[in-house]
């Protein structure tokens, strides 16, 4: 086994620590951006599924005053 010490420059050190640093940060960076589209989502995804169970509500009481076979007009979802 060798006891040998490595060495390096006080400026070399900071050099080595400034990268990590940088690359942290954009790394943070990407993560924020990654969350925020992520929340996006989230959010029209509970935007949606309020609008589907609030027309399923609706619907549920037109079957109830008027049965499951009463026609109503037809909406596409596209």
């Amino acid at each position: 086994m060798s006891d040998t010490q490595l060495w390096t420059t006080v400026q070399s050190a900071i050099n080595r620590a400034d990268s990590a640093a940088y690359d942290a940060q954009r790394d943070i960076n990407r993560a924020i951006g990654e969350l925020q589209r992520v929340m996006s989502q989230l959010t029209d995804a509970g935007n949606r599924l309020r609008a589907a169970r609030l027309e399923l509500q609706w619907l549920d009481g037109l079957a109830a005053d008027h049965g499951a076979d009463h026609e109503i007009p037809f909406e596409s979802a596209s």
